[in-house]
């Protein structure tokens, strides 16, 4: 590559940079108020782990633009910095080619002599420069950061930070390109594919992930709506049949809440993501048969006993649109409950002395067990005296 060649694709390199700039200010900032979203904590560490990387490249080069060019110590200098670059410029390419960004940790990766291919990569660098390799990557061992969530809001500062570091190693390898000769080529490629894979994080694979997030947080926001009460009421219930079903399986009078708890976590979280429809046909099904209780021969018990009003939309609707019975029936109920929950309690409260002062009254009616067997044979005894009567009454009393 001659240095006109070179001056080229450090401009389009330049451009590429300046409209990854101003993607990310246009398109981070309209999802900066998406503050508690996360991201893929893996993806989160390698993003990271490319920025430390292009961050370290920056101050080797920073350094050689800071040095001397006339004193010939520096030249070594210089040389040394620049083949630290291009390893670690290497090794992230490397990286990126061999790993999956999404699955796995470049962190694990980021420490040359614990890598399995650390021979055949430190043969390819002299041997007078493998021990600052070694220590470099070291030093980003030892600072790099462990990141569990990721706001979205800092995304468009992230990658802001990596197209000033790129800025900056472009200008250095204008003011010191003289002084590397054939490595700049080599270097210059390195440095268009690390730039291709950042542009593609930024226009392709993070949009993506923050795509799936949002469909998630949809997904999940619709499946509330359509059974999410239900499913609440769905897992009490669980609790209850599970406690007994624990009691009498262990023949415990007290079973231990996390062994009732965490299979009905299970079980629920199962049924509302992947049987939906499942649940919604319970739902509907347990809907449809109150309704029919509301509409059906005993409908003016319940009015009577709930006090409900009889012109009610609800009752008036005579239509077969399940959604819209439902729609009504809802209503109805919110409007009126205040005047359900009190004849609710009333109701309880009647029950209570029914129970207490009534039914033991109407208990002692009850005939017993000797009683029930002893009817039919005083019915038998009467029906036959009654008959006996009416033969004498016609035949007249049978002579001895």
């Amino acid at each position: 590559m001659d240095p006109e060649e070179i001056r080229i694709n450090l401009r389009k390199m330049k451009k590429s940079i300046i409209f990854m700039e101003n993607h990310v200010n246009n398109f981070y900032g309209l999802h900066k108020h998406y503050d508690y979203s996360k991201v893929n904590p893996i993806v989160v560490r390698n993003i990271s782990y490319i920025n430390n990387t292009v961050q370290r490249i920056k101050e080797n080069f920073d350094i050689m633009r800071g040095l001397d060019k006339k004193d010939p110590k520096n030249k070594f200098i210089i040389k040394k910095k620049f083949i630290i670059s291009m390893v670690l410029l290497k090794h992230v390419n490397n990286l990126i080619k061999e790993k999956s960004f999404e699955d796995d940790d470049f962190e694990v990766h980021n420490i040359l002599f614990k890598d399995k291919k650390n021979k055949n990569f430190m043969k390819l660098i002299p041997k007078k420069y493998q021990d600052a390799v070694k220590e470099e990557f070291e030093s980003i061992n030892k600072n790099k950061k462990i990141i569990e969530g990721f706001s979205l809001a800092a995304i468009g500062k992230f990658f802001g930070m990596i197209g000033k570091a790129f800025k900056s190693i472009i200008g250095g390898i204008v003011q010191i390109g003289k002084f590397i000769g054939g490595m700049l080529t080599q270097f210059i490629m390195l440095l268009w594919k690390l730039l291709m894979f950042v542009m593609d994080l930024i226009f392709k694979i993070i949009p993506r992930l923050i795509k799936s997030i949002f469909n998630f947080i949809k997904l999940l926001f619709l499946k509330l709506i359509k059974i999410g009460l239900f499913t609440f009421f769905l897992f009490a219930l669980m609790l209850m049949v599970l406690m007994k079903y624990m009691q009498n399986l262990f023949e415990m009078g007290k079973v231990p809440f996390p062994v009732v708890i965490l299979p009905a976590v299970v079980i629920t979280l199962h049924l509302f993501w992947n049987q939906t429809a499942l649940v919604y046909r319970m739902q509907t099904g347990l809907l449809s048969g109150i309704i029919w209780i509301f509409t059906g021969p005993i409908k003016s018990v319940f009015q009577l006993a709930l006090g409900l009003p009889k012109n009610d939309p609800f009752f008036r609707y005579k239509g077969r649109n399940a959604s819209r019975k439902a729609i009504l029936f809802i209503n109805m109920i919110l409007k009126n409950i205040a005047m359900i929950i009190i004849r609710f309690f009333l109701f309880i409260l009647l029950l209570k002395y029914a129970v207490k002062y009534i039914l033991p009254m109407m208990w002692k009616s009850v005939p017993t067990m000797k009683e029930m067997i002893i009817f039919p044979l005083i019915i038998i005894q009467y029906v036959y005296f009654y008959m006996k009567k009416l033969l004498n009454l016609f035949i007249g009393p049978r002579e001895e």
